[in-house]
């Protein structure tokens, strides 16, 4: 730990975090046992310093969208019992920035669009949680039956090299 009044006038951190776009704004505070929380603020923390900055860099190796994508349950009941009535779509997306809208669409075996959810965040990046009623857009509830999801981000990737911007999963709905 550093003390006030040990001579430490510098302290360096190194830490391994995960990036959700390639330009990141660290806000950072520090405190010692003793003190209460105090923010740490760019500028000149010392004149033999050239400034006092954060810089975090990010290898983007895997240049998908979506990731992480899960289904919690798999399968799920949406009969009004209070036991799995939901299914939450979990994913992360990376790589946005901006407010680009991110999308899950359910749909039948046979093609048809059962649903659409809409999930908007004010900076698209970071990590989502859409729920599904098991509803169709009119309503009511969907039959017994396997469905597919779309998870997709409305966003331009024109040019920007990316692997993949949507992802296909499987969804079960039983009574």
């Amino acid at each position: 730990p550093v003390l006030p009044d040990t001579g430490i006038e510098i302290v360096r951190l190194d830490f391994r975090t995960a990036l959700f776009s390639a330009g990141m704004q660290l806000r950072a505070a520090a405190r010692t046992s003793q003190d209460p929380w105090q923010w740490v603020n760019p500028g000149d923390a010392m004149a033999a310093i050239d400034g006092n900055s954060t810089t975090l860099v990010g290898a983007f190796d895997n240049k998908q969208l979506i990731r992480n994508l899960t289904v919690v349950p798999r399968a799920f009941s949406p009969n009004g019992d209070g036991i799995n009535d939901e299914v939450r779509f979990e994913f992360s997306v990376l790589l946005v920035d901006g407010e680009s809208p991110v999308a899950v669409q359910v749909f039948d075996l046979s093609g048809r669009l059962v649903r659409r959810l809409v999930a908007r965040h004010a900076v698209s990046s970071g990590d989502y949680s859409v729920p599904w009623d098991g509803r169709d857009a009119k309503g009511n509830l969907a039959s017994i039956g396997l469905y597919v999801a779309q998870i997709e981000v409305a966003a331009d990737t024109d040019g920007a090299d990316i692997d993949q911007g949507s992802l296909f999963t499987t969804v079960a709905v039983a009574y």
